[in-house]
């Protein structure tokens, strides 16, 4: 059950995550950019995709581990 509830509080901390790291951005309406266009020199492209890619994973490891108990979502 610990492994459950730290996987839903390390979703969501990736979440919050994303929304600080898109706010921090001059103009947050350009954040598509980092998403279009990866540059590896730049940390704050390589943050945005790690970030979205670690949430996506743990939101399949909740939906997986759902499954294989049969438990509603």
């Amino acid at each position: 059950m610990l492994n459950l509830f730290a996987l839903y509080l390390g979703i969501t901390a990736a979440m919050a995550g994303v929304i600080f790291l898109l706010s921090d951005l001059s103009y947050p309406l350009r954040f598509w950019r980092l998403f279009v266009f990866f540059n590896l020199t730049s940390p704050m492209s390589i943050g945005s995709w790690l970030l979205i890619l670690w949430t996506g994973i743990g939101m399949l490891i909740v939906f997986l581990w759902h499954m294989r108990n049969r438990i509603p979502i």
